[in-house]
């Protein structure tokens, strides 16, 4: 048991003892109108032990009243001091936890600064993936390694290493992930590896009259590519907006 809990425990004992003290007083005092009839002028017709017995009862009462009253005192003032005591350890508390957010701001701002940097190396607006994306027509072959940053991001962009600390910079980096991943996903599916070269296209080599009716999910392919190379165009554009905006760049 703590010092606060005992000095709980021993206020609730001692403030029970001050009424067991009153009681035992008004037991006495009730002995005492019993036995002498007190305040009707009645003493010469009293039991002299029955006014010893009474009287020793109200003594004894107010005696154990007194004392334990001073005791429940000195209790409460102690607790008092636990409760004063609790509330400026939460103080000093507060008053660290907010010193720590003061620090700590200007490192978390200078840890999204260099993760942005490292992000718009890899698929900033000017990088060869995203002018890749942005400008090839996807009827036609590209190379494996055009979409290698790209598919760099995708792979290594989505874990807790590579988020940020401002909200709504992260915010726009999973927007950007999850558009990244779609338009990959779709290339993976969709083009196939030419013959005798490192080149890719969304329409197989067998297909030599490839504009035939019997060919009509390459041309949706062709369109769900340039659909979602709009979105990821959309979501950069987005996301390099923000790191702007955070940074003041």
């Amino acid at each position: 048991m703590n010092g606060s809990s005992r000095r709980w425990y021993n206020g609730k004992l001692t403030g029970a003892s001050t009424i067991g003290g009153l009681v035992i007083g008004l037991v006495g005092l009730a002995a005492l109108e019993a036995q002498t009839g007190w305040g009707r002028d009645r003493w010469d017709d009293a039991w002299p032990i029955g006014q010893i017995v009474g009287w020793a009862l109200v003594t004894v009462g107010l005696v154990i009243a007194v004392v334990h009253l001073r005791r429940t005192k000195r209790s409460w003032s102690g607790r008092m001091e636990d409760v004063k005591a609790e509330l400026a350890t939460a103080r000093e508390k507060s008053a660290d936890m907010k010193r720590a957010l003061e620090v700590s701001a200007p490192d978390l701002v200078a840890a999204d600064r260099v993760l942005f940097d490292e992000a718009v190396r890899l698929i900033g607006t000017d990088s060869a993936t995203m002018q890749f994306v942005a400008n090839h027509p996807f009827d036609l072959s590209y190379a494996d390694s055009d979409l290698h940053d790209l598919r760099k991001f995708v792979h290594e962009w989505n874990d807790a290493d590579h988020e940020f600390h401002a909200p709504e910079l992260e915010e726009a980096r999973q927007g950007l992930w999850a558009a990244a991943d779609a338009f990959v996903w779709h290339m993976a599916q969709h083009a196939f590896q030419r013959r005798d070269t490192s080149q890719y296209r969304i329409y197989p080599d067998y297909s030599t009259d490839w504009e035939t009716p019997e060919n009509a999910h390459v041309f949706k392919a062709i369109r769900e590519a340039d659909e979602l190379r709009e979105q990821l165009l959309g979501a950069q554009q987005r996301f390099i907006r923000c790191g702007r905006r955070a940074h003041g760049l």
